[in-house]
């Protein structure tokens, strides 16, 4: 039960926690009643049954009347984002951030992402509502991230993006631009550069942690797909890690060895006749490499193995992959699968095109089943992925590994 002196006693929403670096001070997000601190020191540990004093910081009254959707703590350890949407106090439908010291509320910066974001959906028309989710500023910019949440005053199932924000003379932030993916479109799981990128819907935001003269980053977590959006700032390109591509950060985030019923796709056994279906040269040339004992097969690899291969190609003693010499990407199929418990409503996939597929997919707990990760391979070295649905058809080069049994 939570209770602040504004409203009735109610549970508790709480979304976010952020702790400053030194541990001295945690804060807790509530939806509907506003900012709540908690001391850190207070926990000994047994996080499921530790009883902590939580204290009213910041109200609801004291942000307009918002309810608070994200909190993200910037780089320096104690700035403060919170995003508000939809004031019970004014009825604004707008979405704002508010940028605070985490030690001293009496100066709050609000930023009205509707208004000065505004050139970037009007031509979708009126009654146009985007919905930001979180923000954070990294140097003179402010990064945020955002669907379009009505059209017309409709809800619709849109895709989302990162604007970016700078400050204008008055050091007020202005000049919005839209970095990575388009809210205007439908929602998907594409990597890439710029508007080509398509999100389906992350939860929250952080800053991913920077070495001296490296690229600023963003991480966008999205944990209904069971992955994280990885996004290089002054590139604008965004990459993907799933979370069961490492065992240990799945250990981590629940307790458990990862599942092939997850992410992770059963691998495809099949004898060497397999290799007659490699029709490009350098992958049948490595699969007629490749020693297998009697407990092994040869089958499409997961992310995870093209990326520990992807990451050693430049030494000489590693195979090469199958890139195409007049291109500068080469597609290939992963056993990677794309099924996760959203793609039955918002997902990253498109829908079932028929009765049939609907019924057969999109009813069951085993939606998303259809649809693989296809894997891009870049010359650079990177690797970006799409979940796209296995009856479509792509000029791919086929690449096998070294399943064990």
């Amino acid at each position: 039960e939570c209770q602040n002196g504004e409203e009735k006693p109610g549970p508790c929403q709480f979304r976010y926690v952020a702790v400053t670096p030194d541990g001295s001070r945690g804060f807790l997000e509530d939806y509907n009643r506003g900012l709540h601190t908690f001391d850190p020191n207070d926990i000994d540990g047994n996080f499921g049954t530790s009883e902590i004093s939580v204290f009213k910081y910041l109200t609801r009254n004291e942000m307009n009347g918002f309810r608070l959707r994200g909190l993200v703590l910037g780089r320096d350890g104690r700035t403060l984002h919170l995003t508000g949407t939809a004031s019970v106090k004014t009825g604004s439908k707008t979405s704002k951030v508010f940028i605070m010291d985490a030690y001293n509320k009496t100066n709050i910066e609000e930023v009205d992402i509707n208004k000065e974001c505004f050139e970037l959906y009007s031509h979708l028309g009126k009654g146009t509502v985007p919905d930001v989710r979180d923000g954070v500023t990294i140097g003179d910019a402010l990064y945020v991230y955002g669907d379009i949440d009505k059209i017309g005053g409709k809800k619709v199932n849109r895709g989302a993006g990162v604007y970016q924000l700078s400050r204008d003379k008055f050091g007020k932030f202005r000049n919005c631009i839209s970095l990575v993916g388009n809210p205007t479109d439908v929602p998907g799981w594409i990597d890439g550069k710029g508007e080509n990128v398509r999100f389906s819907r992350p939860h929250s935001m952080g800053i991913f942690p920077t070495l001296p003269g490296e690229d600023n980053a963003i991480v966008l977590t999205d944990m209904d797909n069971r992955a994280i959006r990885y996004v290089n700032l002054p590139q604008a390109r965004v990459s993907t890690i799933l979370y069961d591509e490492d065992p240990g950060l799945w250990d981590k985030i629940y307790g458990k060895i990862a599942k092939p019923s997850t992410n992770i796709g059963a691998v495809l056994v099949q004898e060497r006749k397999l290799l007659n279906q490699f029709k490009h040269a350098m992958a049948r040339k490595y699969c007629e490499g490749q020693t297998h004992a009697p407990h092994e097969s040869v089958g499409l690899c997961s992310i995870r193995q093209l990326r520990e291969k992807w990451r050693g190609r430049r030494n000489a003693k590693s195979p090469r992959l199958p890139l195409k010499r007049e291109n500068k990407t080469s597609m290939v199929w992963t056993s990677d699968t794309c099924n996760s418990c959203w793609l039955r409503w918002q997902g990253y996939c498109a829908p079932p095109s028929t009765k049939k597929e609907q019924a057969e997919e999109k009813l069951g707990s085993s939606w998303g089943k259809a649809y693989k990760v296809l894997a891009i391979l870049g010359r650079e070295g990177q690797i970006e992925t799409r979940c796209v649905h296995r009856r479509r058809k792509f000029n791919v080069d086929n690449f096998c590994c070294v399943q064990k049994s």
